[in-house]
């Protein structure tokens, strides 16, 4: 019954002049978040400043079932990620990701090269983190870390407890990058693009949000 009331507030909705209001639910992986998005989320608001809008924090694949449970409007995530049917997509950045780890640490090329380093990662869900593991697979001695925030992680890396894979947006604002070491991986692996997900048409906030954003 829930669903089918927020289907017919949708519809009436699409009805009406498309002007932003109510409330706008985005979903964001932390390092957009952190990053891109604060200008781009202050132009909203000063544009639309009557719409409530709330930023969600959470990997790539919880924001594509936060969708399609009606707990988000639109959420911008990894290009990885694979959607359902009734989701639809804009690319809207394009990101370099890095090896990173403590200066002190050989130059790092291929997956024998980690030695006994360990992977430092987010929650399963973190498209980021599939795409080191698929890289990683053929370590030696393979060891996982999970870490709950993109500053701890690197701290983490400064410190020498591990490698870990982040986008290059988060190391230019990173205080502490002098004492990291960046290595180059495979295209495959080092390029990524951040896309916004929504649910059938956009609305009047996401058409805003879209006029706003760049495109990749």
């Amino acid at each position: 019954a829930r669903d089918l009331l927020q289907r017919a507030e949708r519809a009436l909705h699409s009805l009406q002049e498309m002007v932003p209001a109510g409330k706008f639910r985005l979903g964001s992986m932390e390092a957009t978040a952190a990053t891109r998005l604060p200008t781009i989320l202050n132009g909203f608001h000063k544009q639309f400043p009557t719409v409530n809008l709330e930023l969600k924090v959470m990997p790539s694949w919880h924001s594509v079932e936060a969708l399609q449970q009606d707990t988000l409007d639109a959420a911008l995530v990894s290009g990885d990620v694979e959607l359902p049917a009734g989701l639809r997509r804009m690319r809207i950045f394009r990101e370099q990701l890095w090896l990173v780890s403590a200066t002190q640490h050989r130059p790092i090329g291929a997956p024998q090269d980690l030695e006994t380093a360990a992977l430092l990662v987010f929650s399963r869900g973190c498209a980021y983190r599939r795409r080191i593991e698929r890289w990683a697979h053929e370590a030696p001695q393979l060891s996982l870390i999970e870490i709950g925030s993109y500053h701890a992680l690197l701290g983490c890396v400064a410190a020498g407890m591990g490698v870990g894979l982040v986008p290059r947006t988060l190391l230019d604002t990173y205080a502490q990058r002098s004492c990291l070491r960046l290595h180059r991986l495979p295209a495959n692996v080092a390029q990524d693009t951040t896309d916004l997900v929504w649910r059938g048409n956009p609305d009047a906030n996401i058409q805003a949000l879209l006029d706003l954003l760049p495109r990749a």
